[in-house]
């Protein structure tokens, strides 16, 4: 991940074209955002940029790590409150309305594209 206050680095391509790579505070503002937990990035792309996660594991590693903080604070409030069940019910409920969204977007995903079908790019 590139962290450094300069602009924009020319590079060339490996067919020799010109290319212009967006460089600057990323690494800095990655970890803000999985603080956060908004989704928002440097790049504007969700995590999704392959500066910020090169790798299948990168991403696997930071998903959990949003994952993680989120369920942490559900423990954290029953422990306020003086009543751990509190806690176990708030993260019961995130869990049902997560696994209900992922059944909804999953069927989503799969039915595909009307679009891409018709040039027959399914897949």
């Amino acid at each position: 991940i590139p962290q450094t206050l300069g602009g924009a680095v020319e590079a060339t391509t490996l067919e020799g074209a010109k290319q212009t790579l967006a460089v600057g505070p990323v690494a800095s503002q990655v970890a803000i955002k999985m603080l956060g937990t908004n989704g928002g990035g440097f790049f504007n792309v969700n995590a999704a940029h392959p500066f910020e996660n090169p790798t299948t594991l990168s991403n696997f590693v930071q998903m959990v790590s949003i994952f993680a903080i989120g369920a942490a604070m559900t423990n954290v409030f029953g422990r306020m409150v003086g009543d751990e069940r509190q806690g176990w019910a708030i993260l019961s409920a995130m869990g049902v309305l997560f696994l209900a969204g992922t059944a909804v977007v999953y069927w989503a995903e799969s039915a595909g594209s009307p679009v891409l079908n018709s040039f027959s790019l399914t897949g």
